[in-house]
């Protein structure tokens, strides 16, 4: 059984945020691309988190 990684789940948000480049264009503030890094690191951590937990339940599971 996979579940995304950490790394994976990062690069499809990046991917999705690199598909409005305007975002960045217009607003030009150090100050939110450090947010925005923020926040994707913390998602994409919590997601793996989540998704490694599903794995072990489902391995710790009696089979039938």
């Amino acid at each position: 059984m996979h579940s995304a990684s950490k790394e994976d789940i990062k690069r499809i948000i990046l991917y999705h945020l690199d598909q409005k480049p305007d975002l960045k264009y217009y607003i030009n503030n150090p100050y939110i691309d450090e947010l925005i890094e923020v926040l994707v690191e913390g998602v994409s951590d919590a997601i793996a988190r989540s998704n490694q937990s599903v794995v072990d339940e489902l391995t710790r599971a009696p089979r039938r």
